[in-house]
């Protein structure tokens, strides 16, 4: 579970830095590769998105409420899972929510 949310953090972080440098055209794109982009995923273009989509997030509070429910009701799953199996529930879960975002 740490892996998880230092992930998601340093997606933050970067998203961050590419506002802060390179002005909101660069996150625009970096969003609109690495996001679930329904058009996309429909005609079954950026199929990497629906992976990467896991980790961003669009604001300061989202990270923040997604890191402390991550932590707080993660770790009980985490705890009778072990692991191994949690990363690939969070990572199957993940992708049936893009899935259901794109219909």
């Amino acid at each position: 579970m740490w892996s998880i949310l230092a992930a998601c953090a340093a997606v933050w972080f970067f998203e961050f830095y590419l506002e802060a440098a390179g002005g909101a055209l660069s996150l625009k794109r970096f969003l609109y590769v690495y996001g679930a982009v329904p058009a996309e995923l429909s005609e079954g273009r950026g199929l990497l998105s629906a992976l990467t989509s896991m980790f961003l997030h669009g604001g300061f509070l989202h990270l923040i409420g997604n890191l402390w429910f991550l932590w707080i009701f993660g770790d009980n799953v985490e705890d009778a899972l072990g692991h191994g199996k949690f990363v690939l529930f969070y990572v199957l879960t993940g992708l049936f929510a893009v899935a259901a975002h794109v219909l």
